[in-house]
């Protein structure tokens, strides 16, 4: 759970950065949600990356609702079926996935102790694991 607030903090400060995120934002303390205190390190940034997807999943539903019958009655079928996934388009966002990668990034460093080059290379082999893999079909 953390985690996922992490990744929510941290992707909302990447969007207020711009296109040059990774450098401008290389060398600054990035917000972290601790398990351990979750209430107390729950910041600004989480609650605007839950709002972000929600408006996003919102103006998804909108578009389709407003076009013609033929799109309604597609996104009611993929509704219906559980196919309406807003949450994958969010995760085809680069800057959602740098942020996915420095939660896994930072657990590597502290669980298994690994720095620098090792440490990203487990890292990515972490992301790419089935069980963390995100389908988008």
């Amino acid at each position: 759970m953390a985690e996922m607030l992490t990744v929510l903090a941290i992707y909302h400060v990447y969007e207020q950065e711009g296109d040059d995120y990774l450098e401008v934002t290389q060398n600054r303390r990035m917000p972290w949600v601790l398990t351990r205190d979750i209430r107390g390190t729950v910041t600004r940034d989480v609650v605007s990356g839950f709002d972000r997807l929600f408006q996003e999943s919102v103006a998804l539903l909108q578009e389709a609702w407003n076009a013609d019958e033929e799109v309604r009655s597609g996104m009611k079928a993929r509704i219906e079926s559980g196919e309406f996934n807003p949450a994958l388009n969010f995760m085809k966002n680069p800057k959602m996935k740098n942020a996915v990668g420095m939660v896994l990034l930072r657990q590597v460093e502290i669980r298994d102790g690994l720095v620098g080059p090792e440490a990203f290379t487990k890292a990515v082999e972490k992301m790419m694991e089935p069980s963390r893999r995100w389908k988008t079909s």
